[in-house]
């Protein structure tokens, strides 16, 4: 699933056991947006097999995979 978010705030979401706190999808498009304090297993604020990011900020997100795989976002 493809999704696309401008202007927006996400803070504090989690996914403890699984991927992507604030976003999951296969591709994102992601332009001046803020993520802030998210976490999940794997990419703290974002998960996404493609990420095209744009005048975004993103502060305090946590993966908690071994490794922190992702703390921001991952992208494969």
């Amino acid at each position: 699933r493809a999704v696309s978010v401008t202007a927006s705030h996400f803070e504090r979401n989690a996914a403890a056991n699984d991927i992507g706190g604030a976003i999951r999808a296969v591709t994102a498009s992601i332009t001046a947006s803020t993520f802030i304090s998210n976490s999940a297993f794997s990419g703290g604020a974002l998960r996404s097999g493609l990420a095209i990011v744009n005048s975004s900020v993103f502060t305090g997100n946590l993966a908690n995979e071994a490794g922190g795989s992702g703390g921001g976002f991952r992208s494969a």
